[in-house]
């Protein structure tokens, strides 16, 4: 914000009325994106001469007029887009989490045939089971071969020639008590 005195006279020329005071705020930005303001600092200027003073600089009047200013003056909005973004993003994050995690529960009490089961094995890698078969009570499923260190790679794995011949029957209830648990990472319905 800026701001001519007309009353105050430049201590450079001696010119009344050419002084310009301005405020700008410093802020604390991630690639140019302002984050939190960090303060203002203040500089008056002559039109005439163009002789320039910051605050620490200016004499007792002139630093009374840019008190002045900086009390009447707010801090733009657009100087916290950061954390706006930010908020932004963490309730976007955990809205989609919370549908993420209904949707599972939806999974494991309703499972299908496909449905694919990320979990945390002996060796603290990950690896998949898949359902085969569904009944009222049970649920059949097969085991990963493969085990994996990144759960991102998690579908390099997830083939299915890597499942098991062999095949393994559970409870669904001990199959939510084990969601519940969490021992799944994820829960990917296929079909």
């Amino acid at each position: 914000m800026s701001e001519e005195s007309t009353s105050h006279v430049c201590p450079s020329c001696g010119t009344q009325g050419s002084l310009t005071f301005t405020i700008y705020s410093r802020h604390f930005h991630v690639f140019w994106i302002p984050f939190i303001p960090l303060g203002r600092k203040g500089v008056y200027q002559c039109s005439h001469c163009k002789l320039a003073k910051y605050i620490y600089e200016m004499e007792p009047e002139a630093k009374q007029v840019f008190e002045d200013q900086k009390t009447r003056t707010r801090i733009p909005l657009w100087q916290f887009s950061g954390l706006i973004l930010l908020a932004f993003l963490i309730a976007w994050f955990y809205l989609a989490v919370k549908e993420d995690n209904a949707s599972e529960l939806t999974f494991v009490q309703n499972p299908k045939i496909g449905d694919v089961y990320t979990f945390r094995d002996d060796a603290n890698d990950y690896s998949t089971l898949k359902l085969i078969y569904v009944t009222s009570d049970s649920v059949e499923f097969v085991y990963n071969q493969y085990s994996i260190d990144r759960y991102v790679d998690i579908k390099d794995i997830d083939v299915p020639e890597n499942y098991d011949e062999e095949s393994y029957i559970i409870a669904r209830s001990d199959l939510e008590d084990l969601y519940h648990e969490k021992e799944f990472m994820n829960i990917e319905r296929k079909n």
